[in-house]
């Protein structure tokens, strides 16, 4: 009898070992992420998460593919644990947001020969749309269907960069971050302008993911201001998706990561991580929502013990874990904000010895018309830019910042004071 019930125990606990084995959360290794081609801007930021990642021990597979709609499949057939793809762009049935990334700006590229005015113009037009399996693709179907310009432009299933070699193609419809050093590439050559998207409001209100975007004056770098005007266009979330089975511990790793300092002056227009707390297109997987808001259910429990007298020492236990864990992640985020306003101080001084530099230059060519045509023109770019990148509320109410702009205001005046003496 007694050799039976060691017999029984034994395989009790081999049962429960097993269990627990077969069902504990474990991180994979490597975390594949599937993020388009690597000319991408999806491709760049998986790659750069991917590296703080590998530098927390967590190592990571960047999988190439040929857009949104490939990474969505690739993610279903269990060939990647994450993807990154256009919202609103993919189905997104059978999985989950882990976090919303940047704006993806939607954004008409024609070339200025072709003297194309407005979207209706690219009738009989030969455009860029995407790789068939890619997002901006999809992006193109949905907005030249509403234009009822379905059948009627010219479509080529190429990367948008192949405008430059290929001078057949009057155009590209193009979905990615502003910052993209690609667009930027390409605009740069002055040989392009963007249309505007005369019905940005009605396409926003018709497809949700889609949200109206004013491209700012000078955004991109040229021998004038491009676009020379501010322009009306779409925009929409790039994502980072899983699966609902996705483990939990490796979607709080990657968000850690993902929030990592190092990242947003790489990526300007990365959401931050309040931001992405504030998500309400569609819902996040259960692991995001417990990252983003660490407390939730935590009302509810203290009610539950509070109504067990039996459990009164356990529930002034918790209550005081509670307070060391607040305390604990408020420094964390106190420190997290010393760094950021550090780090953006530190830009901000190399912004104001810029304008130091400018100020010598004018003074060499103040007699140069052209030379202070373009000066204008610089100072104008390294202005915005500033705006762009230093967003921190107490940086902007900083001294040095508003010495700054008062420099930039004072070289302006100052240009524009010697070209009207010419």
């Amino acid at each position: 009898m007694g050799s039976w019930l060691k017999w029984v125990l034994g395989l009790v606990v081999l049962a429960s070992v097993s269990l627990w084995i077969y069902g504990r959360d474990v991180i994979p290794r490597p975390i594949r992420i599937a993020a388009s081609n690597p000319e991408s801007q999806e491709h760049r930021v998986a790659s750069a998460l991917s590296q703080v990642l590998v530098e927390r021990h967590h190592p990571v597979q960047v999988v190439d593919g040929d857009g949104s709609r490939d990474n969505a499949e690739k993610l279903r057939a269990g060939e990647a644990e994450l993807a990154v793809v256009k919202g609103g762009a993919v189905n997104l049935q059978g999985l989950e947001v882990v976090a919303p990334l940047y704006p993806d700006v939607v954004l008409f590229v024609v070339r200025k020969s072709r003297k194309i005015q407005r979207i209706t113009d690219l009738k009989g037009k030969k455009m860029l749309v995407g790789l068939e399996l890619s997002g901006t693709h999809e992006l193109a179907r949905m907005i030249l269907g509403h234009y009822r310009l379905t059948g009627a432009v010219q479509e080529s299933n190429q990367y948008f960069n192949d405008l430059l070699s290929d001078a057949s193609l009057d155009g590209a419809l193009v979905a990615t971050a502003l910052t993209n050093p690609d667009l930027v590439k390409l605009m740069s050559t002055d040989q392009f302008e963007i249309l505007p998207i005369d019905e940005a409001q009605a396409l926003a209100t018709l497809f949700p993911y889609f949200h109206t975007l004013d491209v700012p004056v000078g955004i991109f770098l040229g021998d004038g201001p491009i676009p020379p005007r501010v322009t009306r266009t779409l925009a929409l979330p790039c994502l980072l998706v899983g699966k609902p089975e996705s483990s939990p511990r490796m979607i709080g790793a990657v968000l850690d990561a993902l929030y990592d300092h190092r990242l947003r002056p790489q990526f300007p227009t990365l959401y931050s991580q309040a931001e992405a707390a504030n998500w309400s297109l569609t819902a996040m997987h259960p692991a995001s929502r417990d990252y983003y808001d660490p407390y939730r259910g935590l009302t509810t429990a203290a009610a539950f013990l509070s109504s067990l007298s039996a459990l009164k020492e356990l529930m002034v236990a918790s209550l005081a874990l509670f307070w060391l864990g607040m305390e604990r992640y408020r420094r964390r985020q106190e420190l997290a904000h010393q760094e950021e306003i550090r780090q953006q101080k530190e830009r901000l001084g190399a912004f104001i010895n810029q304008t130091i530099e400018f100020e010598s230059e004018l003074l060499d060519h103040r007699e140069d018309s052209d030379f202070l045509a373009q000066l204008l023109v610089r100072v104008t770019q390294l202005k915005v830019q500033a705006l762009q990148e230093l967003t921190h509320e107490a940086l902007r109410s900083d001294q040095g910042f508003a010495i700054f702009l008062a420099q930039c205001r004072e070289l302006v005046d100052r240009i524009h004071y010697n070209r009207d003496r010419l």
